[in-house]
């Protein structure tokens, strides 16, 4: 079944999940000033919502442990062993030292104890999604690099061999992987300089 979506616009997306309803209603009026929020009162849900997608379609997950056929944290597994890798905050009103070994087992990022407050939630959120960002960011610049360092070996094999039969511009796609290289760099600069502002913002208004 696919998840409600509130207040469809350009913001980041995030799921929650709850087998509350009232809860989740709640909560996803108040974060969906912020984001898209896809919402599930079953686990099971949220996994049907997945296999309609190839790559995962939010950003963080937010879910609570206890919950009647799957917990939150066999929620997180199973998501996991279907591909599908995502930064997870998990509620709980009590935590007992064996799951909260599991919650780390699962990649768990974030534990807060329930009732928990909205703006606790927006700052593990934007923490999330920030260092997320930055991961993906530097995956993607270690694939230029070897990009890189590939056309590197076949150019100078060209120039080396065969410049006899080849007339090439060996300017051309090194230039186009430098440019991809400079503007993921500067992306990852101002990703890094927005996690430190939000991070000011947040210790301000606590």
């Amino acid at each position: 079944m696919k998840g409600l979506l509130i207040n469809d616009n350009e913001k980041p997306t995030i799921a929650f999940c709850d087998d509350e309803k009232d809860i989740t209603e709640v909560y996803a009026a108040i974060l969906s000033e912020h984001y898209k929020v896809l919402t599930f009162n079953q686990p099971e849900e949220l996994l049907k919502f997945l296999e309609f997608h190839e790559e995962c379609p939010f950003e963080v997950l937010i879910t609570d442990l206890k919950m009647p056929k799957m917990s939150g944290l066999q929620l997180i597994e199973r998501a996991h062993q279907k591909g599908f890798q995502f930064p997870s905050i998990l509620l709980s009103g009590y935590l007992d030292k064996k799951n909260l070994m599991t919650a780390v087992g699962c990649g768990v990022m974030r534990v807060l104890e329930k009732p928990a407050e909205i703006p606790q939630i927006l700052a593990c959120i934007d923490e999330l999604m920030t260092e997320n960002r930055i991961l993906k960011t530097r995956r993607q610049m270690r694939d230029i690099m070897a990009k890189l360092r590939e056309s590197y070996s076949h150019i100078r094999l060209l120039l080396g061999d065969e410049l006899q039969n080849y007339t090439i511009d060996p300017q051309s796609n090194m230039e186009t992987l430098l440019e991809s290289l400079e503007s993921r760099l500067d992306e990852l600069l101002a990703v890094e300089k927005q996690l430190k502002e939000k991070s000011d913002n947040i210790k301000k208004a606590l």
